[in-house]
């Protein structure tokens, strides 16, 4: 199911990927009528779900702060239902985002000489930015669909 008649308005779709990456996006938080609602709206126009968000969240306005704060995983683990070689480009192009954010965690030899440079704060970022970076890995390395 994808890409059937008009997407819906772009609020809409804004305001649905906000949600799904926003963290508790579940059928329990939102409830099983407004999940189905967002996820068939999603697997319908999975380009214009990932045209959003990769509009609100990579490119130029990529901000490791903020993604330290979402899971975009949940919305790729949507769209792959619909489209798996779009959610897989855009899996890629946000891991290498996190890897180049990532660099200098990538290069300390271990957890305690991060916490030498850098404050607690730097350091709880970086490790959820390495958790997001690791649910894409995994979302990748499930391979295509078959």
């Amino acid at each position: 199911m994808s890409d059937l008649g008009a997407p819906p308005p772009p609020e809409q779709i804004d305001d649905d990927v906000a949600m799904i990456v926003g963290g508790h996006f579940t059928p329990d938080s939102i409830g099983p009528d407004a999940y189905a609602a967002v996820t068939d709206r999603v697997r319908a126009h999975p380009a214009a779900y990932l045209e959003a968000f990769e509009r609100r969240f990579l490119g130029a306005d990529f901000d490791p702060l903020a993604q330290s704060e979402l899971y975009p995983a949940v919305l790729l683990e949507i769209v792959e239902g619909a489209d798996p070689e779009a959610a897989r480009a855009t899996a890629d192009r946000l891991l290498r985002h996190l890897d180049g954010a990532l660099v200098l965690f990538d290069r300390a030899p271990d957890a305690q000489a991060l916490t030498q440079v850098f404050d607690e704060d730097t350091v709880n970022l970086a490790t959820r930015l390495d958790d997001r970076r690791r649910e894409l890995r995994a979302l990748l390395d499930r391979g295509p669909a078959t």
